[in-house]
């Protein structure tokens, strides 16, 4: 999840948040971002998770496709947990690609791999459904090029046709990695309705290494819109469960 604003005089909504979740067996670990106050938050349940590495951006001969990576071993699992909480960049499609391809080494054969958070990045159409495309040009100038293509990589000879961009997430999509609301077949938006004159799209996701992926129970994924998500952020919830007895 987004710690936004969870540093030095943020610390107190984050530990309060852990003591609210006291009684669910819930710890919190945090990344400090390196390009401003948007944090990368995990909670694990604890003693079923128990942390075995903290890849944190301070510590030396960490390479840059580890930071912010968590590593836990799981009751029930034969391997390590790795988890990550992403918070992609809102303003670039190319520094979106480049954070793609720091995750790519998490997508081999045996890892078990969990990425969630805010992509800001529409996943690729998929066999059998398609993501809702926004109306760029519903909304104001400023905010039509954060999110589409840039001139050069425009679909039309004129460089004037405004469509998503999304590099960064079919990256993902060619190294295997499986989006839950994808397998659900549910492309319901994560962002409010009152976001970006309603044209806000599925941005928010939870994917899974290929190994991991069978365990996801398809019919449990459930974004979140209820009065509760309105209220706490302009992003709803997402959630999935896991059945590691489906992992055989």
């Amino acid at each position: 999840m987004e710690g936004k604003e969870f540093s030095l005089h943020g610390q107190e909504l984050r530990f309060h948040a852990e003591r609210l979740l006291a009684d669910l067996g819930l710890r919190s670990f945090m990344t400090r971002s390196v390009i401003g106050e948007l944090h990368d938050l995990v909670f694990a349940r604890w003693p079923r998770l128990r942390l075995v590495r903290h890849y944190t951006p301070d510590l030396p001969g960490v390479f840059h496709d580890q930071i912010g990576w968590l590593s836990f071993e799981v009751t029930g699992l034969d391997r390590l947990l790795w988890v990550r909480s992403v918070q992609w960049a809102s303003w670039n499609g190319d520094v979106r690609l480049d954070l793609a391809q720091k995750l790519t080494r998490y997508a081999a054969p045996d890892k078990a791999a969990i990425i969630g958070g805010d992509l800001n990045a529409i996943w690729p159409d998929c066999p059998g459904h398609d993501e809702f495309e926004p109306d760029w040009l519903a909304m104001p100038p400023h905010k039509r090029t954060h999110k589409t293509l840039p001139p050069g990589l425009r679909p039309d000879k004129a460089q004037k046709v405004l469509v998503s961009d999304r590099r960064a997430t079919q990256i993902l999509h060619e190294v295997k990695f499986v989006n839950a609301g994808c397998l659900a077949g549910d492309m319901t938006p994560t962002l409010n309705h009152h976001i970006d004159n309603g044209q806000g799209a599925r941005i928010d996701h939870l994917v899974f290494s290929p190994w991991l992926a069978p365990a996801i129970i398809p019919e449990s994924y459930r974004v979140r819109c209820d009065e509760l998500s309105e209220q706490a952020s302009n992003h709803r919830r997402v959630s999935v469960r896991l059945d590691l007895g489906r992992l055989g």
